[in-house]
């Protein structure tokens, strides 16, 4: 029996990627995980997890891929920030979220295309606290108490 301490140290394989020669939509990739194929564009690859858009799932939900697809292009011509950045500046993250989806390294058998990978640090947050100006308490006569 494995111990819990050795369980939790897997080793987690180093994702390669393959690449293709091809300037038209050169932006999309195949992602094949947990044996099923998926057409995406990849946002963005932190750690051990991989978010991309889904347009086969975009297909699924009838969205309209001739107004995404030229935005998308546009982006992948220079991109500074992930696809999200953009999509949340354009007002439309909340239909494209419906297509946003991570996967786990672990799980991922081949990724064939172009991967984009952004150094995105959170934000620390700043705790602030309120300056409250104590006001005068009032005097409590101890003799009017009985």
């Amino acid at each position: 029996m494995k111990n819990v301490k050795d369980m939790a140290k897997r080793d987690i394989p180093e994702l390669i990627v393959e690449s293709v020669d091809s300037n038209a939509f050169s932006f999309l990739s195949v992602i094949e995980f947990d044996g099923r194929k998926h057409l995406v564009v990849i946002d963005n690859i932190i750690g051990d997890m991989v978010y991309a858009y889904v347009l086969d799932e975009a297909i699924q939900r009838k969205m309209n891929l001739e107004v995404l697809l030229p935005i998308i292009s546009s982006w992948a011509e220079n991109p500074q920030e992930p696809l999200s950045f953009l999509f949340a500046r354009l007002g439309v993250a909340s239909q494209t979220s419906l297509i946003f989806k991570s996967f786990e390294v672990t799980g991922i058998t081949r990724l064939i295309g172009c991967s984009y990978k952004f150094n995105v640090q959170a934000s620390s947050k700043i705790k602030r606290r309120r300056i409250i100006e104590r006001s005068e308490l009032p005097a409590i006569d101890i003799g009017k108490i009985s």
